[in-house]
C-alpha cells in the first residue's frame, strides 16, 4: 500500500530507465542533482514525483498511476515533459510553494497540452525582479486562488479558470502583464500596473463578483478580445 516504504530521495545526479518505482510515501523526492525518469512506471504512492525548490527533472514516456497526485512540483521547480506523458490519477501537475523566487516557465516546450492545479486558497507570488512565463496551450486550474504579480508575467495560448467553474480570485498584475490568445474564467485580470492583452476570450467574472478586466492603476491595452457574461466586463 501507499507509505510502505519511504521512496527514493535524489540529492545528486540520478537516471532511471525502464523502472517501475511502487508503493512508497513519495516515489522520487528531487532535491538536487540533474534527474531524468525515461519510460518508467511511477505508481501506489501519495506522490509519484515531488520536484523540490529550485530543482527540475526531466520526464521522458512514463506512466502514473494509482497516486494520490501524480507530479507534484514547487512554484520554483519544473517539471519537463517529453514524449508520452500517462497521468492515470489527478491529470494535472500539483503546484506547492507561494512565492517565485526564480524566473520560472510552466508548460511544455512541445506545445502539447498540460494543466497545473494551484491548491485551495493560495496566492502565488511573483517578486518585483522575476518573471513568470506560461507556454501555449497550458492550463491552470486555481481553487479560491490567485496569482499576485509585483514582476511579470508572459502568457501566450493559455489557459486560467476555476477548479470544477468554480470562482476564483483572478491575476492581479502589479508589474507587467502580457497575455496573448488567452482563456481566462471564473477570475479576472485585475491590474494595478501595466499591461497588453490580445485576442483573448475573458468570461464569468471573479470571486465576489471581480470583473473580467479591473483596471486601478497603469496603462493597460485591451485589443480583439471577447469579454462576457459577468456583472462588469470592464
Amino acid at each position: 500500500s501507499s507509505g510502505s516504504w519511504k521512496g527514493i530521495e535524489v540529492s545528486g545526479d540520478a537516471r532511471f530507465e525502464y523502472s517501475q518505482v511502487l508503493y512508497g510515501g513519495t516515489n522520487i523526492d528531487v532535491n538536487g542533482g540533474t534527474v531524468t525518469i525515461t519510460d518508467c512506471s511511477i505508481g501506489s504512492a501519495t506522490y509519484g514525483i515531488r520536484i523540490a525548490n529550485t530543482r527540475s527533472a526531466t520526464i521522458t514516456d512514463t506512466t502514473f498511476s494509482g497516486n494520490i497526485y501524480s507530479i507534484v512540483q514547487d512554484v520554483n521547480a519544473r517539471a519537463i515533459l517529453k514524449g508520452t506523458i500517462t497521468l492515470l490519477d489527478k491529470d494535472y501537475i500539483y503546484l506547492l510553494g507561494t512565492i517565485l523566487n526564480q524566473d520560472n516557465i510552466l508548460g511544455r516546450d512541445d506545445g502539447i497540452p498540460i494543466r497545473y492545479y494551484v491548491p485551495y486558497g493560495v496566492t502565488i507570488t511573483i517578486p518585483e525582479t522575476w518573471t513568470l512565463t506560461v507556454l501555449p496551450k497550458t492550463e491552470m486550474l486555481l481553487h479560491y486562488s490567485r496569482l499576485y504579480v509585483s514582476g511579470s508575467v508572459t502568457a501566450d495560448r493559455a489557459t486560467f479558470t476555476g477548479l470544477d467553474k468554480a470562482p476564483w480570485s483572478g491575476i492581479v498584475v502589479k508589474g507587467y502583464g502580457s497575455f496573448t490568445e488567452c482563456n481566462l474564467s471564473y477570475g479576472g485580470l485585475i491590474f494595478e500596473g501595466d499591461g497588453f492583452v490580445e485576442r483573448c476570450t475573458i468570461l464569468y467574472g471573479g470571486y465576489q463578483n471581480i470583473p473580467n478586466i479591473d483596471i486601478s492603476g497603469g496603462t493597460v491595452t485591451i485589443t480583439d478580445c471577447s469579454i462576457g457574461s459577468a456583472t462588469y466586463g470592464i
